[in-house]
């Protein structure tokens, strides 16, 4: 026998398979809620008045909505506030929500304008002299007299 899911944040805890990213996903949906001040005392409650509100309005002002709010969070990247790969971070769990409650919107439209970042890290291998640095403050940290 299957329970079934009824309220849209439980759509939404769905979609998220690891604990780590519940949760993070979660205080950034209710950050997002907060921007627009969606009414509700539990992020449950603000779920449901966000998509009653969608229901309303329509995809258009809905995605009017996350562009001016993807737009704060690019502005904050560009204040260096934050980093410009984690601008996505915001983005990705409004996408998941509105997914898993059957808001279709143009999402390559709202993606458009988010700042492009390298995928691929810029990383070197530590030199050995960097390594005999790492291997002795760590040594240091840990004798017990």
């Amino acid at each position: 026998m299957q329970i079934a899911i009824q309220d849209p944040f439980s759509r939404f805890e769905f979609g998220i398979k690891a604990e780590e990213t519940r949760q993070k996903y979660v205080r950034r949906l209710d950050i997002f809620f907060d921007f627009y001040n969606v009414e509700g005392k539990s992020i449950k409650e603000k779920s449901k008045n966000f998509l009653k509100y969608t229901k309303e309005n329509g995809t258009e002002k809905i995605t009017d909505l996350i562009i001016g709010y993807m737009s704060y969070q690019v502005g904050r990247a560009n204040k260096k506030i934050i980093s410009k790969s984690a601008v996505r971070n915001f983005y990705k769990p409004i996408k998941l929500f509105c997914e898993m409650n059957d808001i279709v919107l143009n999402w390559k439209k709202i993606a458009r304008g988010l700042p492009r970042v390298r995928e691929a890290a810029n990383d070197r291998a530590p030199t050995l002299e960097e390594m005999q640095k790492l291997v002795v403050s760590t040594q240091k940290k840990y004798i017990v007299i």
